[in-house]
């Protein structure tokens, strides 16, 4: 009975000496998957600083094109009135032809008309111009840096979702030992 007893103790300490060895292990690969946690969150965190910048140059492009399209609506309006004008002026030229004899007064009022068509001609051309060339300091403001594709996004994107698929993976295996070691 005592050497029944003896051969019971011998495998029952076996048996503990298997699962300390067990514990050891399962240790060490808790340690490494906190380790490998912790860098997946350190580059989550990274990932979402890139796409705060990305979002604040998304803004920042999108209020200078809306600055843009009102000042480029501006012009476009001022253009419009000016074209009103040199029609009106053109027609008051016309009927003052047509209407009145010619003599050296006409001619004075003429000639007056036609150099202030040529001035809203001038002006107008100068206007164009200035609305339509890109090297204008004033129609245009350049943005350092730059953007990345729509590929790179997209793959930037698919990266940032698996690194975050990864993480909630690791939060629920560490969940699952954290029950399990509440048990023993």
């Amino acid at each position: 009975m005592i050497d029944s007893n003896l051969g019971l103790i011998e495998l029952l300490n076996s048996q503990i000496n298997v699962a300390e060895e067990e514990m050891v292990s399962l240790k060490s690969r808790y340690e490494a998957a906190v380790k490998d946690r912790n860098l997946v969150g350190i580059h989550l965190l990274d990932r979402n600083d890139e796409l705060c910048i990305l979002y604040e140059r998304l803004n920042i492009q999108q209020s200078v094109l809306s600055n843009g399209e009102k000042v480029l609506q501006e012009r476009e309006d001022e253009i419009r009135k000016l074209s009103l004008v040199k029609s009106e002026l053109l027609r008051k030229i016309e009927l003052e032809k047509q209407l009145l004899p010619k003599s050296n007064s006409l001619k004075t009022k003429i000639s007056k008309k036609e150099i202030q068509l040529e001035n809203i001609q001038k002006a107008v051309t100068k206007l164009s111009i200035e609305m339509e060339s890109p090297e204008n300091p004033k129609n245009c403001r350049h943005l350092e840096g730059s953007d990345p594709g729509r590929k790179e996004s997209i793959e930037k994107i698919q990266k940032l979702e698996l690194l975050l698929a990864e993480k909630e993976v690791i939060t629920r295996c560490l969940n699952h030992r954290k029950k399990y070691w509440k048990r023993i």
